[in-house]
């Protein structure tokens, strides 16, 4: 959660400052960190041959962006219709060499996964984990010798989301190992949330730079919406010959981990009391749940469950659970009681030994004083063989 003032508005990355996003266009999302260093690279190489790999930028653009230059590119997106928008596969599309630069805002992630949540975008199809690689990989191909990309992805834990494939460091490294791109030729940045408040649809944010040693355990969607790292990559061509495709298949030598069953109770199926603040907090006046749900489904198996919460209240009488079949069977609980502003930590493993489809985590108010909570991380994970892992 945030408390800055409305006057953070830049951020820094690389030695230069820019303006936050502002355009609320999927912007609780890391959007707003996205779109200006990706116009930031359109504008440096304006007039030249230049592609966009997902039609993403289009979104935020304005008459500006237009008189100066930056509409001018090839956008390539497979799914998304629009005007001056080529419906072609990236894998595919036989224009090697051709670009000075080429830009692509969290896309090439998907290339290769299922379709969207909403089922927008995707398609149904064998899934490959290589495929996000070798989408960097034929981006390389397509630029001309010395042609800058500028590629964005989430970062953190290596994550099959289904839809996507968050990048981890030795998932990149792949690219060098296997997909033969030189370990010259590229460079990455991370960005980091920080903070953020939950004012809908624009929130303001923190982003910082980062490692990939401070953000490897970062997981999808928790605690914020979304990415919460990010990955900038920045290749430049070198004049080297890449080799076939490597028919590597799903296979992959790492560990994938799922993404956290619950993530967050900000813009989820949670149910709330009283609506939230644009700080976070929930308050609670009276005796009774200050939030319950999100009824998500699970298999049989062992969980970790996380909740960091801050409790502001002269005196708070609060238990929290975890249950299912509509409450009756509860497999954790937690009483909890606390004076003014505290922060409280809990971390404990449980084991569900049947499947179910409404597993929730619920947190009543015992008094009757006025309380406010806000849930710093609220996660479920489940674990396989003692190791997060996918199913």
């Amino acid at each position: 959660m945030c408390e800055n003032s409305s006057s953070d508005s830049r951020f820094i990355f690389k030695n230069k400052e820019y303006r936050y996003n502002t355009i609320p266009i999927n912007n609780i999302s890391e959007r707003c960190v996205e779109v200006p260093i990706g116009l930031m690279f359109l504008f440096a190489h304006r007039g030249e041959r230049v592609l966009e790999v997902g039609n993403v930028i289009g979104q935020y653009e304005n008459e500006i962006s237009v008189a100066v230059g930056l509409s001018e590119r090839v956008i390539l997106d497979k799914f998304e219709k629009g005007p001056g928008v080529l419906n072609e596969d990236l894998l595919t599309y036989d224009r090697d060499g051709d670009f000075d630069a080429i830009l692509s805002i969290s896309t090439v992630e998907h290339v290769g996964m299922g379709s969207d949540p909403s089922g927008t975008y995707g398609e149904v199809m064998a899934r490959d984990m290589t495929y996000p690689l070798r989408a960097i990989e034929k981006i390389y191909r397509l630029l001309a010798p010395n042609g800058k990309a500028l590629i964005t992805v989430p970062a953190g834990q290596l994550t099959d989301g289904g839809w996507y494939i968050q990048f981890s460091q030795p998932y990149l490294e792949l690219l060098h190992t296997t997909f033969g791109v030189p370990r010259e030729a590229l460079e990455v940045s991370i960005l980091a949330k920080t903070s953020a408040d939950w004012s809908f649809p624009n929130p303001k944010q923190g982003w910082e730079e980062s490692t990939w040693e401070k953000t490897g355990e970062r997981q999808y969607g928790c605690p914020y919406p979304n990415a919460n790292a990010i990955a900038v990559i920045e290749l430049t061509k070198i004049e080297t010959h890449l080799g076939k495709l490597v028919p590597l298949g799903r296979y992959l030598p790492l560990v994938i981990s799922p993404p956290p069953l619950i993530g967050q109770v900000y813009f989820s199926n949670f149910r709330l009391s009283a609506p939230f603040t644009a700080e976070g907090w929930i308050p609670s006046t009276a005796r009774g749940l200050i939030w319950w749900g999100p009824y998500v489904s699970v298999g049989k198996g062992k969980f970790l469950w996380d909740m960091v919460l801050e409790v502001d209240a002269e005196f708070a009488n609060l238990y929290s659970d975890v249950c299912i079949k509509q409450g009756t069977i509860t497999i954790l609980s937690k009483h909890i009681q606390t004076m003014g502003r505290r922060e409280i930590i809990i971390s404990d493993e449980f084991w569900i030994r049947e499947d179910c489809n409404d597993l929730e985590i619920r947190l009543f108010n015992l008094g009757d004083a006025p309380i406010k909570v806000r849930p710093r991380l609220l996660r479920l994970t489940k674990y396989v063989d003692n190791q997060l892992t996918s199913d």
